[in-house]
């Protein structure tokens, strides 16, 4: 049972990437600077910091993000 649990986390990890400022601005279709603004402010997902000049955002979270503003609209 252990190795079904681990398979499925290790497959969903794989289908997830990071994603640099300029991915999550298209994706998003926001600034840079309003995503540093909103995730300094709590109304985006936090960067994951890869070293101290370098931070990108986990796929996943991002995806959930929009989701959650397209339910927020209405628009399921």
């Amino acid at each position: 049972m252990t190795n079904i649990t681990q398979n499925s986390k290790e497959r969903s990890v794989s289908n997830d990437t990071f994603l640099r400022l300029s991915e999550v601005a298209h994706r998003t279709s926001l600034g840079r600077s309003t995503i540093l603004a909103w995730e300094k402010a709590g109304k985006f997902p936090k960067a994951v910091r890869l070293s101290a000049n370098k931070r990108v955002w986990w796929s996943a979270d991002v995806n959930n993000w929009i989701r959650e503003k397209l339910e927020e609209a209405g628009h399921e």
